[in-house]
Protein backbone atom coordinates (compact mmCIF):
# COMPACT_ATOMS: atom_id res chain seq x y z
CA UNK A 1 0.00 0.00 0.00
CA UNK A 2 1.07 3.38 -0.85
CA UNK A 3 2.25 6.20 1.39
CA UNK A 4 -0.64 8.48 1.71
CA UNK A 5 -3.31 6.09 0.47
CA UNK A 6 -5.74 7.44 3.11
CA UNK A 7 -5.59 10.83 3.71
CA UNK A 8 -7.94 11.35 6.89
CA UNK A 9 -6.52 8.59 8.86
CA UNK A 10 -2.91 8.59 7.34
CA UNK A 11 -2.87 4.73 7.71
CA UNK A 12 -0.32 2.80 6.03
CA UNK A 13 -2.31 -0.16 5.04
CA UNK A 14 -5.93 -1.32 4.67
CA UNK A 15 -5.96 -3.23 8.26
CA UNK A 16 -5.04 0.47 10.28
CA UNK A 17 -7.75 1.93 7.84
CA UNK A 18 -10.17 -0.59 9.13
CA UNK A 19 -8.85 0.44 12.61
CA UNK A 20 -9.45 4.09 12.28
CA UNK A 21 -13.23 4.04 10.93
CA UNK A 22 -13.88 1.44 13.61
CA UNK A 23 -13.16 3.86 16.35
CA UNK A 24 -14.19 7.27 13.82
CA UNK A 25 -17.18 8.63 12.43
CA UNK A 26 -17.11 10.32 8.84
CA UNK A 27 -19.54 12.67 10.15
CA UNK A 28 -16.54 14.52 12.36
CA UNK A 29 -14.73 14.55 8.71
CA UNK A 30 -17.13 15.37 6.48
CA UNK A 31 -15.58 18.86 5.58
CA UNK A 32 -12.27 17.04 4.31
CA UNK A 33 -14.17 14.20 2.23
CA UNK A 34 -13.82 15.13 -1.40
CA UNK A 35 -16.25 13.95 -4.56
CA UNK A 36 -15.01 10.56 -6.52
CA UNK A 37 -17.13 9.52 -9.35
CA UNK A 38 -17.02 5.40 -9.81
CA UNK A 39 -19.16 3.37 -12.13
CA UNK A 40 -21.40 0.06 -10.36
CA UNK A 41 -22.56 -2.52 -12.58
CA UNK A 42 -25.98 -3.38 -10.37
CA UNK A 43 -26.95 -6.31 -12.82
CA UNK A 44 -28.08 -9.37 -11.14
CA UNK A 45 -26.43 -12.67 -12.18
CA UNK A 46 -30.10 -14.34 -11.19
CA UNK A 47 -32.76 -14.29 -13.33
CA UNK A 48 -36.47 -14.94 -12.18
CA UNK A 49 -39.08 -16.29 -13.75
CA UNK A 50 -42.59 -16.16 -12.50
CA UNK A 51 -44.75 -19.18 -11.43
CA UNK A 52 -48.47 -19.83 -11.07
CA UNK A 53 -49.36 -19.80 -7.35
CA UNK A 54 -51.08 -23.80 -7.52
CA UNK A 55 -47.75 -24.56 -9.62
CA UNK A 56 -45.26 -22.68 -6.80
CA UNK A 57 -47.62 -24.11 -3.97
CA UNK A 58 -46.58 -28.16 -5.34
CA UNK A 59 -42.93 -27.33 -5.86
CA UNK A 60 -42.65 -25.97 -1.98
CA UNK A 61 -44.56 -29.10 -0.83
CA UNK A 62 -42.35 -31.38 -2.80
CA UNK A 63 -38.98 -29.37 -1.57
CA UNK A 64 -40.32 -29.96 1.98
CA UNK A 65 -41.11 -33.35 1.89
CA UNK A 66 -37.43 -34.02 0.25
CA UNK A 67 -36.07 -31.82 2.94
CA UNK A 68 -34.27 -29.08 0.13
CA UNK A 69 -35.68 -25.30 -0.25
CA UNK A 70 -38.01 -24.74 -3.07
CA UNK A 71 -34.70 -22.99 -5.34
CA UNK A 72 -32.59 -25.74 -4.95
CA UNK A 73 -35.03 -28.84 -6.18
CA UNK A 74 -36.15 -26.46 -8.99
CA UNK A 75 -32.37 -26.14 -10.30
CA UNK A 76 -31.70 -29.24 -9.76
CA UNK A 77 -34.70 -30.51 -12.11
CA UNK A 78 -33.84 -27.77 -14.84
CA UNK A 79 -30.22 -28.78 -14.67
CA UNK A 80 -31.40 -32.76 -14.95
CA UNK A 81 -33.46 -31.81 -18.21
CA UNK A 82 -31.27 -29.01 -20.00
CA UNK A 83 -28.88 -32.04 -19.81
CA UNK A 84 -30.61 -34.52 -21.38
CA UNK A 85 -32.10 -32.39 -23.57
CA UNK A 86 -28.24 -31.33 -24.63
CA UNK A 87 -26.93 -35.02 -25.27
CA UNK A 88 -30.28 -35.91 -27.10
CA UNK A 89 -31.02 -39.30 -26.88
CA UNK A 90 -28.28 -42.20 -25.38
CA UNK A 91 -28.63 -45.70 -26.64
CA UNK A 92 -26.72 -48.42 -24.96
CA UNK A 93 -25.51 -52.03 -25.74
CA UNK A 94 -25.49 -54.54 -23.18
CA UNK A 95 -26.02 -58.17 -22.39
CA UNK A 96 -29.38 -59.03 -22.37
CA UNK A 97 -30.97 -60.80 -18.70
CA UNK A 98 -32.34 -63.20 -20.85
CA UNK A 99 -29.20 -64.29 -22.80
CA UNK A 100 -27.71 -62.35 -25.93
CA UNK A 101 -27.30 -58.87 -25.99
CA UNK A 102 -29.97 -55.53 -26.19
CA UNK A 103 -30.18 -52.31 -27.89
CA UNK A 104 -32.26 -50.21 -25.53
CA UNK A 105 -32.55 -46.40 -25.06
CA UNK A 106 -30.24 -46.12 -21.37
CA UNK A 107 -33.05 -44.73 -19.41
CA UNK A 108 -35.19 -47.73 -20.83
CA UNK A 109 -36.37 -50.88 -18.75
CA UNK A 110 -37.50 -53.05 -22.19
CA UNK A 111 -34.64 -53.13 -24.90
CA UNK A 112 -35.91 -52.42 -28.48
CA UNK A 113 -34.26 -55.26 -29.83
CA UNK A 114 -32.75 -58.26 -28.43
CA UNK A 115 -29.49 -60.18 -31.47
CA UNK A 116 -27.95 -63.53 -29.85
CA UNK A 117 -24.42 -61.65 -30.57
CA UNK A 118 -22.90 -58.45 -30.01
CA UNK A 119 -21.71 -57.84 -33.21
CA UNK A 120 -25.19 -58.04 -34.63
CA UNK A 121 -26.80 -55.57 -31.75
CA UNK A 122 -23.74 -52.95 -33.04
CA UNK A 123 -24.45 -53.04 -35.79
CA UNK A 124 -28.66 -52.14 -35.64
CA UNK A 125 -27.63 -49.84 -32.76
CA UNK A 126 -25.68 -47.82 -34.77
CA UNK A 127 -27.98 -47.48 -37.26
CA UNK A 128 -30.31 -46.57 -34.70
CA UNK A 129 -28.18 -43.70 -33.15
CA UNK A 130 -27.81 -42.47 -36.83
CA UNK A 131 -31.14 -42.15 -37.67
CA UNK A 132 -32.05 -40.11 -34.08
CA UNK A 133 -28.39 -37.97 -34.39
CA UNK A 134 -27.62 -35.97 -32.05
CA UNK A 135 -26.73 -39.50 -30.31
CA UNK A 136 -24.78 -41.21 -28.09
CA UNK A 137 -24.55 -44.74 -27.98
CA UNK A 138 -22.62 -46.76 -25.15
CA UNK A 139 -21.12 -50.33 -25.62
CA UNK A 140 -20.73 -52.31 -22.31
CA UNK A 141 -18.79 -55.58 -21.58
CA UNK A 142 -20.06 -58.79 -20.20
CA UNK A 143 -19.91 -57.97 -16.55
CA UNK A 144 -21.22 -54.19 -17.09
CA UNK A 145 -17.92 -52.37 -17.45
CA UNK A 146 -18.33 -49.58 -20.31
CA UNK A 147 -16.17 -51.04 -22.96
CA UNK A 148 -16.62 -47.15 -25.90
CA UNK A 149 -18.96 -44.39 -26.14
CA UNK A 150 -19.56 -43.14 -29.83
CA UNK A 151 -21.08 -39.88 -30.45
CA UNK A 152 -23.62 -39.61 -33.65
CA UNK A 153 -24.16 -36.51 -35.32
CA UNK A 154 -24.13 -35.02 -39.19
CA UNK A 155 -23.72 -31.43 -37.98
CA UNK A 156 -20.37 -30.02 -38.74
CA UNK A 157 -20.52 -27.79 -34.93
CA UNK A 158 -20.14 -31.29 -33.38
CA UNK A 159 -16.60 -31.44 -33.21
CA UNK A 160 -13.79 -33.26 -30.47
CA UNK A 161 -14.80 -30.68 -28.39
CA UNK A 162 -18.62 -30.98 -28.37
CA UNK A 163 -17.66 -34.97 -28.11
CA UNK A 164 -15.84 -34.05 -24.59
CA UNK A 165 -18.92 -32.36 -23.56
CA UNK A 166 -21.42 -34.70 -24.43
CA UNK A 167 -19.53 -36.99 -22.50
CA UNK A 168 -19.25 -34.96 -19.21
CA UNK A 169 -22.68 -33.84 -18.96
CA UNK A 170 -23.72 -38.16 -19.49
CA UNK A 171 -21.19 -38.48 -16.31
CA UNK A 172 -23.04 -35.83 -14.32
CA UNK A 173 -26.77 -36.95 -15.87
CA UNK A 174 -25.64 -40.50 -14.43
CA UNK A 175 -24.62 -39.40 -10.95
CA UNK A 176 -28.13 -37.33 -10.83
CA UNK A 177 -29.71 -40.48 -11.73
CA UNK A 178 -28.06 -42.88 -9.18
CA UNK A 179 -29.04 -39.80 -6.57
CA UNK A 180 -32.73 -40.32 -7.76
CA UNK A 181 -32.24 -43.68 -7.22
CA UNK A 182 -30.65 -43.37 -3.68
CA UNK A 183 -34.13 -40.95 -2.92
CA UNK A 184 -36.17 -43.52 -4.11
CA UNK A 185 -35.12 -46.42 -2.03
CA UNK A 186 -35.98 -44.90 1.44
CA UNK A 187 -32.23 -44.51 2.63
CA UNK A 188 -31.17 -41.67 4.84
CA UNK A 189 -30.82 -38.74 2.56
CA UNK A 190 -27.52 -36.86 2.16
CA UNK A 191 -27.02 -33.59 0.10
CA UNK A 192 -26.95 -33.57 -3.50
CA UNK A 193 -23.29 -32.66 -4.12
CA UNK A 194 -22.27 -35.20 -1.36
CA UNK A 195 -23.62 -37.85 -3.18
CA UNK A 196 -22.17 -37.08 -6.40
CA UNK A 197 -18.80 -37.21 -4.60
CA UNK A 198 -19.45 -40.52 -3.15
CA UNK A 199 -20.76 -42.11 -6.49
CA UNK A 200 -17.38 -40.45 -8.34
CA UNK A 201 -14.92 -42.03 -5.55
CA UNK A 202 -16.45 -45.62 -6.04
CA UNK A 203 -16.51 -45.80 -9.73
CA UNK A 204 -13.09 -44.49 -9.41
Amino acid sequence: MSKGKSSISKAQSYEEIGEFWDTHDLADYWDKAHPVEFEIDIQSEITYYPLDNDLSEKVRSIAKQQGVPPEILLKYWIQKELIQTEIGQVYCVKPDVGGGWAVKKRTAEQALVVYRTKQKAMVIAKEIAWASEPSILVVYKKDGAIQSVHLYCDSPSHDLDTYNKLLAELEELESIRAYDAAKASGEKPIPFEQAVVKIESENG
